[in-house]
């Protein structure tokens, strides 16, 4: 295979891996997203309990019993609810994990791609100019024999 053919498939090659690299980026980043939208409902949820808690404290001994037993049941599915999310939170923190494994090792398949294909590209130039240094100096060793046989 000739350099040229080389070049133009490495560069196909560089461009394809871009694309992934870049693929995975946008997906990496909506996961992370996601997570941290996860991580602001986790909070919130989680303030929300510890305010009922506080609730439930001062109205426990104010209230008909059957009130305070229904504020329980209500902590106990928030709590339930908290934890159900927690896990979720971290399902989703150890796919983002292997997105960003993912997404480094396609990033540096391109990085390295890339760097053997501006060598090729400079070989390929570098073996451009030696051939037309050596054109012209065949055309100088021409016109000087032209000369010195006159």
């Amino acid at each position: 295979m000739s350099l040229e053919r080389t070049v133009n498939s490495l560069s196909r090659l560089v461009a394809l891996r871009g694309r992934e690299a870049d693929r995975l980026s946008a997906v990496l980043v909506g996961k992370q997203a996601q997570c941290e939208r996860q991580r602001h409902m986790l909070e919130r949820m989680e303030t929300l309990k510890n305010s009922t808690v506080n609730e439930v404290a001062s109205v426990t001994a104010k209230h008909h019993p059957a009130l305070a037993l229904n504020r329980a049941d209500y902590q106990d599915a928030l709590q339930q609810l908290i934890e159900t999310q927690r896990e979720a939170l971290a399902r989703h923190e150890t796919e983002v994990a292997a997105s960003r494994d993912a997404w480094s090792g396609v990033a540096l398949k391109h990085k390295s791609l890339d760097t053997v294909l501006q060598r090729k590209q400079m070989t390929l130039q570098q073996a451009g100019i030696a051939s037309e240094q050596k054109r012209q100096d065949q055309m100088a060793n021409q016109a000087w024999q032209r000369r010195a046989a006159r």
